[in-house]
C-alpha cells in the first residue's frame, strides 16, 4: 500500500489524545490495548531522526508510553515516532499502548484528520510546521518547528514547550524604500488622487483646467491655473 506523506497525516498532540478518543468514540468503536511493534506498520513516508532520539529518551519504561492510533488491520495512524522510539530504545519484540479504531487504514486515518484539524483549529499562530523560529536561552537558536499543539493548561506550544519561548525571525522588508524621486512621483500622485478641477462654468473637470476656464483635454492642451480641492 503506498504511504502518506508526514504533512497529509492526522497529528494531535499527545497532551490531547484524551479529548481526540473521546471524539473517535462518537464515530466509531475503539478498543484500548497492547500490541508487538513488528506487528504494526508504519502509513507515514517520513520519521524524523531527532525527533525518535528525543522521543526515546524520555520513557524509561514501553508502557508508560502514550498510546499509538492504529487501524483494524494494524496500520498506525498517528504515533510513528513513539513507534520507532520504542523499537530503538527496546527491540522489535516490545509491546507498547494503543487505541484501535475499527476502520481500515485509509478510513481510520480519514476520520482521525477530521479530529485532529477540529481539535487545531483554533490555533492561530503565524507559524507552520517546518518553519525555524529563534528559541533557546537567549532566544537566538534556530530552531525547526516539528508540531504545534497546546499543553493542558490550553497554552500553544511549539514541539511540546510553551510558545513563550520562542521569538519568529524578522522577515525582511517586502516593500523597497522609496528613493526621493519615486517618493516626489509617491505625493503627485496622491496629490492628483485629492485633487477636483472645475470648469468657469461650476462643472466638474477630469484633467487641471486653462487659463480661461476650460477643462484640459486634446483640443486644450495646455496645463495653466487649476482649482482644487484637497481631501485629507
Amino acid at each position: 500500500m503506498p504511504l502518506y506523506n508526514r504533512k497529509d497525516m492526522p497529528q494531535v498532540n499527545t497532551q490531547n489524545l484524551g479529548k481526540a478518543i473521546s471524539m473517535a468514540k462518537s464515530d466509531v468503536k475503539v478498543t484500548k490495548g497492547v500490541s508487538r511493534a513488528f506487528n504494526l506498520k508504519p502509513s507515514q513516508k517520513e520519521l524524523i531522526p531527532a525527533k525518535v532520539r528525543g522521543v526515546a529518551k524520555k520513557y524509561k519504561k514501553p508502557m508508560d508510553m502514550k498510546p499509538l492510533i492504529i487501524s483494524k488491520d494494524g496500520y498506525i495512524v498517528d504515533g510513528h515516532h513513539r513507534w520507532a522510539a520504542a523499537i530503538q530504545k527496546f527491540g522489535k519484540d516490545v509491546k507498547i499502548p494503543t487505541f484501535t479504531l475499527h476502520l481500515k487504514k485509509d478510513g481510520a486515518i480519514d476520520l482521525y484528520k477530521i479530529i485532529a484539524n477540529s481539535i487545531n483549529e483554533n490555533i492561530t499562530v503565524p507559524i507552520k510546521v517546518g518553519d525555524t523560529v529563534l528559541g533557546g536561552k537567549f532566544k537566538n537558536k534556530r530552531i525547526v518547528v516539528k508540531s504545534i499543539g497546546k499543553n493542558e493548561k490550553g497554552d500553544i506550544t511549539i514541539n511540546n514547550k510553551p510558545l513563550l519561548k520562542f521569538r519568529l525571525i524578522p522577515k525582511k522588508e517586502d516593500a523597497q524604500k522609496i528613493s526621493s524621486k519615486n517618493y516626489d512621483d509617491y505625493k503627485k500622485d496622491n496629490k492628483k488622487k485629492n485633487e477636483i478641477y472645475f470648469d468657469r462654468f461650476g462643472n466638474k473637470c477630469k484633467n487641471p483646467t486653462t487659463l480661461d476656464g476650460r477643462c484640459i483635454d486634446k483640443y486644450h492642451p495646455s496645463p495653466t491655473i487649476r482649482e482644487w480641492k484637497d481631501y485629507l
